[in-house]
């Protein structure tokens, strides 16, 4: 196991060991991030942005929150999960979609907080 805290990055990557426990990355490895994938969808009327993630179940208090920008300064809570499916492993797939489309051309950016 990791030494140290749960708010600690052993591997210096950027990311706390909780939260890549709790997003299935391995905290001990530089190189194993938090998968987080993002599509853009297309529906009637303008596109928006799905963002994919892979999470363990933790029972207890852990809540996850996906938000999305068009300027990564403000950040919309604006989502909604279109599905969960349980891996064989355990984890949780989750895919969720931006309540807006993307603003014009601009960029879209999704992020993933866990509480």
């Amino acid at each position: 196991g990791l030494s140290g805290g749960p708010l600690d990055d052993p591997d210096k990557d950027g990311y706390a060991s909780v939260v890549e426990y709790l997003l299935m990355s391995d905290a001990s490895l530089p190189g194993s991030l938090p998968a987080l994938t993002t599509t853009i969808a297309p529906m009637p009327g303008p596109s928006r942005l799905t963002l994919q993630l892979n999470r363990r179940d933790v029972p207890g208090s852990t809540r996850y929150q996906v938000q999305f920008s068009s300027d990564l300064s403000g950040w919309n809570i604006g989502a909604t999960m279109t599905g969960a499916v349980i891996e064989p492993d355990g984890s949780i797939q989750e895919t969720w979609l931006s309540d807006t489309p993307p603003p014009g051309r601009q960029a879209v950016f999704g992020r993933v907080l866990v509480h």
